[in-house]
């Protein structure tokens, strides 16, 4: 199914790997998401790789192996000896927008 594109929800190929998104497949499954939204909306715009690689479901080794490598799923900024990620760039790639925050809609 992710070969012909037919699978039900986002996959990211991650190095050899497949790796389903997990906001995606919350709503296929219509389950709330918002857990994993209000998350990512409390981040920076420019999140720690670290932070990055616990969304994705990335091992550490795995995560940065993948950044010196420049097959991360999205941009990588090298920062010295940091790795960030844009936190757009995270949400466009897990599929989810920002939350409101709590003023906003009250």
């Amino acid at each position: 199914m992710i070969q012909e594109g037919t699978y039900p929800c986002a996959v990211l190929k991650v190095g050899d790997q497949h790796r389903v998104v997990t906001a995606d497949l919350l709503r296929v499954l219509d389950l709330p998401d918002l857990p994993i939204r209000r998350r990512v909306a409390s981040l920076p715009p420019a999140i720690r790789l670290s932070e990055a690689n616990d969304l994705l479901s990335l091992s550490r080794t795995t995560g940065y192996k993948l950044a010196r490598n420049g097959q991360y799923p999205c941009h990588v900024l090298r920062l010295g000896v940091e790795y960030r990620v844009r936190k757009h760039e995270l949400q466009r790639l897990l599929r989810i927008g920002d939350v409101p925050s709590c003023r906003a809609a009250a």
